[in-house]
């Protein structure tokens, strides 16, 4: 009876794990699906008909806070393979991606200088979340071996400081110290064992939260407000987003397992390379083929759902090449 108790738990164990993968993989998918719609509204409407201070940003703090929510703790930390798996995962792709879609991206744009999107690459400039997640990670690395995590807290208000100070902010270093707190408070959650999952009453509150916060800093901006560096824009700002990511995780583990969705959230990081280029595309597919923005906001849709095509093709494929490359590399000599 002892072994058969024993058994079980460990079962429920590797479950209750699965079960947290999958559920982080869902959230980062539909995430990641609310960024790809945004940019398709920019590219297909010439302008983003919604604000993307409504979803979109609730969206990227929602992925800061996963990472740091998968951070290990201080006693599990071996600090030169984070930086290396920050190296592989982050750095290396991202010098990549952005390498490849250069040159289209400026021919597309017209500016006719193919050389000056590789100077905004090496700047740290070409994909401002991706360099911004890279600093972040490396940042907190070190916080979290050295057991200070809560430094974090001091380099938002540094962050803050800065914003009233005009200078290259080249890596994104700047909005590394404003969105590491994110990171912080993903991975404090973590530690302390905290479960906001199927807690609907809470989520209810903090959906309407953010809904009432939305309404005083974005649709009518009062007073000091309309300036993005005040401190009450910024103190709705954050409230704002946590509130978005309390909301988000009190549901993600009911309604966010869906198969697609985590083949999406495992392979974001790709998916966000290419969600400029891929709305891009299916921008001049609706002009050309469908029809142009002319208001009807339910067009998007259509031209989201092709972006989506687009997109997951380029990702299939790439894990093709991926695949390909570690059998080789397998293969006797």
């Amino acid at each position: 009876m002892v072994n058969r108790s024993k058994r079980k738990s460990r079962k429920e164990i590797v479950m209750s794990e699965k079960r947290r993968v999958e559920w982080i993989d869902g959230l980062r998918g539909f995430c990641m699906l609310v960024i790809l719609w945004h940019h398709t509204d920019v590219y297909y409407a010439k302008t983003a008909a919604i604000s993307s201070a409504f979803y979109a940003d609730n969206a990227l703090a929602v992925f800061f806070f996963l990472s740091g929510y998968l951070f290990p703790n201080r006693e599990n930390m071996d600090f030169g393979k984070k930086l290396c798996k920050i190296l592989t995962s982050l750095l290396i792709p991202y010098f990549i991606f952005t390498s490849i879609i250069a040159v289209p991206k400026s021919l597309i744009n017209g500016n006719g200088e193919l050389w000056q999107p590789y100077i905004g690459i090496l700047l740290g400039k070409a994909s401002w979340f991706v360099t911004t997640l890279i600093v972040c990670e490396i940042i907190f690395a070190f916080l979290v071996k050295k057991g200070c995590t809560g430094i974090c807290l001091l380099l938002l208000l540094a962050g803050i400081a800065l914003l009233h100070i005009e200078y290259p902010d080249y890596w994104n270093v700047r909005r590394a110290m404003l969105n590491i707190v994110f990171l912080y408070v993903g991975f404090m959650y973590r530690q302390r064992g905290l479960h906001l999952e199927g807690k609907w009453h809470l989520a209810a509150f903090s959906l309407l939260s953010a809904v009432f916060l939305k309404y005083i800093y974005v649709v009518n901006p009062l007073g000091e407000m309309a300036d993005h560096t005040s401190l009450p824009y910024l103190c709705c700002y954050y409230a704002d987003m946590f509130a978005g990511i309390v909301f988000s995780v009190s549901v993600a583990s009911r309604i966010l397992c869906n198969g697609c969705l985590r083949f999406v959230g495992r392979n974001s990081l790709y998916y966000y390379f290419f969600c400029g280029a891929c709305p891009t595309i299916a921008a001049i597919i609706m002009d050309r083929m469908v029809t142009p923005y002319e208001g009807f906001y339910p067009m998007v849709a259509v031209a989201f759902v092709i972006a989506v095509v687009l997109d997951t093709l380029v990702v299939m494929a790439i894990n093709r090449i991926k695949t390909s490359f570690r059998m080789s590399e397998k293969q006797p000599c």
